[in-house]
């Protein structure tokens, strides 16, 4: 068996706002993006945790020197990327909706547009509504991109193109041929952590239950799925175990008044309090997930 090792990785999907958005989606303000992204940060390194924080090309561009501060301080900064706030607007679709020619010409000019925001490679990447087909982990493969985070088992939204049932529910690397599988790219795929018994409907739409504090769940609800997640890393022993949290810059992380903000802080510590039923906890980004799966 592998050892009872958690990585624990904090992620922070950072939108453009509501209104540069075709689907009316994303944060409300550009003051409200800055208050999430330092709020989260600060909260992460008081409870000696680390973050990955993944802007969009437009925001990339926008809070540039916000995510040059993130990076200096020891976080991972990546790509999120949304087809309905890119530019301006040309792509209406979602990403895992265009073909491999159209997709790579997306992604290409995506890459282009934060790598010329923040003068930093482009290796960390997250699809919007983790939205893809089997084509994007080649073409992300292609462009250099190293860890991923697009998967979420459990995920069954046909008309996102986010369509992961079946998926393998624990860090790989990624198939060339189908994104459900493990295979051989030069790319491991993290998966965002979902409720192992809401994994499997007979629906045309389902999507089971994530530990995103947006959600604003009970409690309860965010422990149960805690405990259902290291039950089945017991079970099936992938040789790297994670927990995958994802959140937005939509949250105001600053702000005590913020129910969701205690969520998120009660969530870590009781994560943390597994290292007194025998767990290890280690604080983790996607390319820390990377380095221990591949070593």
């Amino acid at each position: 068996m592998a050892k009872r090792e958690l990585h624990l990785l904090v992620t922070m999907d950072c939108e453009r706002i509501r209104a540069e958005s075709y689907r009316n989606d994303g944060t409300a303000s550009w003051e409200m993006s800055e208050r999430a992204i330092t709020g989260l940060a600060d909260m992460l390194a008081k409870e000696g945790l680390k973050g990955t924080f993944l802007p969009t090309p437009a925001t990339a561009a926008r809070q540039a020197r916000l995510f040059e501060d993130v990076a200096r301080a020891g976080f991972e900064v990546g790509m999120q990327f949304h087809c309905d706030s890119f530019r301006r607007g040309e792509y209406k679709q979602v990403l895992g909706a265009y073909d491999y020619g159209t997709q790579k010409e997306i992604l290409t000019a995506a890459k282009a547009d934060w790598q010329e925001a923040l003068s930093i490679p482009l290796v960390t990447y997250r699809s919007g509504y983790l939205s893809a087909n089997d084509h994007t982990f080649p073409i992300l493969a292609q462009l250099g991109v190293k860890q991923t985070s697009i998967s979420k088992p459990g995920r069954y939204l046909p008309d996102i193109a986010a369509r992961w049932y079946g998926a393998v529910p624990y860090a790989h690397r990624a198939s060339a041929t189908c994104r459900l599988e493990a295979g051989d790219l030069d790319i491991v795929e993290v998966p965002v952590s979902s409720y192992p018994a809401e994994r499997f409907a007979v629906k045309d739409h389902f999507d089971a239950k994530d530990p995103r504090p947006d959600n604003n769940y009970a409690p309860e609800v965010y422990r149960a799925i805690v405990h259902g997640c290291l039950w089945e890393m017991e079970i099936l022993d992938p040789m790297v175990k994670t927990f995958v949290v994802l959140t937005h810059n939509t949250l105001d992380y600053t702000s005590d008044a913020e129910p969701r903000r205690k969520l998120m802080l009660d969530m870590l510590r009781h994560i943390k309090s597994k290292e007194e039923d025998g767990w290890r906890i280690l604080p983790a980004t996607l390319a820390s997930v990377r380095e221990a799966l591949l070593s």
